[in-house]
């Protein structure tokens, strides 16, 4: 994981997605940024 940000940030990437989780949640987010929020507070509260 580390190196994946480390390479981001030497390629000058604003946006350094790790994982399927936050490559899924940036591909929703994109799509309805809503119901992507809705979705995580969801998850947040359920804990």
């Amino acid at each position: 994981m580390t190196i994946i940000i480390i390479d981001g940030i030497e390629r000058n990437k604003y946006w350094v997605l790790v994982g399927k989780d936050a490559t899924m949640l940036d591909y929703l987010y994109r799509l309805n940024p809503k119901m992507a929020v809705d979705m995580i507070l969801k998850k947040i509260k359920k804990q």
